[in-house]
């Protein structure tokens, strides 16, 4: 079907008819008013303005519009953009948002849908689809019937039906999204009442008068002819009322012109104010970077009490089971067992060792010995049981070797764990503690892994890692575990100094005579 709104538009931009034109005003007065006026909070004065500006748009931009463009929903999306740049630029738009409503359409508390609603139905409305708006525009705020609607959309009466219900499904969910739960029913109810809003009597005269003076863009008006003498012409009736015309062509450009200074000084206040939002924003993340840095200082520290802990504890586990040598002694009449003597195992030799029964999916941190000048080494071993028969059980340890300098073990808490006698100091860790100590350690980079050594046997079998620590001697491990109670691990582990193998030296060439 031809549509009728397009047609006049093309008559007027090409033949500058202002009969066309002035049927399209008349046709869609009412509807770019009411439109005009929600936006604008029921402010007469501002609407009237913001709705002349629209149809002096469509004047100029009449030779522009595609094809296929349905003029009501064309007309309303403006109407808004309109309505919001003049309120920008006006600056006293109400600093509030309507409450939140459930309405099922059986009653209102004496308000109507318009007052309650209204607002929201365009902010909603603009966030429609253009077909599902434009379908809303004819079948509501236009009021047609659906055959008519239909008839313009080229659909069928059914799927004209189907398309309505489809669009206002949407418009309802966004509603619920704004806060209001409302029901189809209410929506149609809300829409019909939007399209009964009327204009003031003289509106569509000034809106004509103010478009027909602008023109579209590209398009001359038509020459005005005069008549035999000067006076008669001023005399006219007809002529007067041409004048006025003329004097409003005259005056709307620079009306138009001042609108668009107050739009382009709305738009430099909305970016400015999005600049200080940016900056405050950034702001806050600087705030949260610095807390969060902050965090992990206090979490670092954190650990290193914790460590410093666990070594006060493996101190304090080798002096109660030195105590308790010296009470087993002493009651069996015994000469007490010789202290151990403190070595700083900067020594070609040393020996340690530790028994220690490990729960499934504990580890034990130990160690302490140097392995270079100033440079020290902790060690952490991870046993596990693997397989079903009791019998040939298989083992397997897992070792995580670290090496820093002593200072730097010493600040972090490691210096509990240092060799002392023949006695290796040691803390069993949980499964949690493990996992947390491992990635502080590595994730940090505070320790350097210089050895991840993994071996297999069997329970009561030993088995032997070694590793070099200098050019001059090695580290060796001795693991002896046995299956104990519950899947746990009864270990024993002895580390020892070891002399690394030398490199024979090459021969030197044999000069000839």
């Amino acid at each position: 079907m031809v549509n009728e709104d397009l047609q006049l538009l093309r008559q007027y931009a090409t033949e500058g008819s202002k009969t066309a034109f002035h049927e399209l005003v008349n046709r869609y007065t009412n509807l770019v008013f009411s439109t005009s006026l929600r936006r604008v909070h029921g402010r007469l004065e501002l609407a009237s303005e913001v709705a002349q500006q629209v149809f002096v748009d469509l004047a100029r931009k009449a030779g522009r519009i595609p094809s296929g463009t349905q003029l009501g929903g064309w007309l309303h999306r403006n109407s808004g953009y309109i309505a919001t740049t003049t309120l920008r630029a006006e600056s006293r738009r109400p600093d509030r948002e309507p409450a939140g409503h459930v309405l099922d359409g059986t009653g209102h508390s004496g308000e109507s849908l318009m007052e309650l609603l209204g607002f929201e139905l365009d902010a909603a409305l603009d966030e429609l689809p253009e077909h599902d708006l434009d379908v809303l525009v004819l079948r509501y705020l236009s009021r047609l019937n659906l055959r008519r609607v239909g008839a313009l959309l080229e659909l069928s009466d059914d799927d004209a039906h189907k398309r309505v219900i489809r669009a206002l499904e949407k418009l309802r969910l966004l509603f619920s999204r704004r806060g209001h739960t409302v029901s189809l029913v209410v929506l149609g109810i809300l829409l019909s009442e939007a399209g009964t809003g009327t204009a003031p009597h003289a509106f569509a005269s000034g809106a004509t008068a103010a478009a027909l003076a602008v023109g579209p863009v590209g398009v001359a008006n038509a020459p005005v002819g005069s008549g035999a003498g000067s006076d008669s012409f001023f005399m006219k009736p007809s002529n007067v009322a041409l004048l006025v015309v003329l004097a409003i062509g005259l005056a709307a450009p620079l009306v138009w012109q001042r609108r668009q200074i107050e739009r382009l000084t709305a738009d430099n206040q909305g970016l400015v104010e999005e600049t200080a939002r940016v900056r405050q924003e950034r702001e806050k993340l600087t705030t949260a970077n610095d807390r969060l840095r902050d965090g992990t200082e206090s979490a670092r520290s954190t650990r290193a009490e914790l460590m410093r802990l666990r070594g006060e504890l493996a101190r304090a586990r080798a002096e109660t089971e030195q105590a308790r040598r010296l009470a087993e002694a002493a009651a069996k009449g015994l000469p007490a067992p010789a202290q151990p003597v403190t070595q700083d195992n900067t020594g070609d030799h040393f020996k340690a060792a530790l028994r220690a029964t490990v729960p499934p999916g504990s580890s034990v941190l130990t160690g302490g010995w140097t392995t270079g000048p100033g440079r020290r080494a902790i060690v952490l071993v991870t046993p596990s049981v693997g397989g079903d028969d009791p019998a040939a059980e298989q083992i397997l340890i897992d070792t995580r070797i670290y090496e820093a300098t002593e200072d730097l073990l010493s600040r972090l808490g490691y210096s509990g764990f240092f060799l002392s006698g023949s006695d290796l100091r040691n803390s069993t860790l949980t499964a949690d503690e493990t996992t947390e100590l491992t990635t502080s350690l590595e994730t940090d980079g505070e320790l350097t892994v210089i050895s991840h050594p993994r071996v297999i046997t069997t329970a009561g079998n030993g088995a032997s890692v070694a590793f070099g620590s200098s050019a001059e001697k090695g580290i060796q491990f001795e693991f002896m575990p046995r299956s104990a109670a519950n899947r746990a691990v009864d270990l024993s582990l002895e580390v020892k100094t070891i002399a690394t193998p030398q490199a024979e030296p090459e021969p030197k060439p044999v000069k000839s005579p």
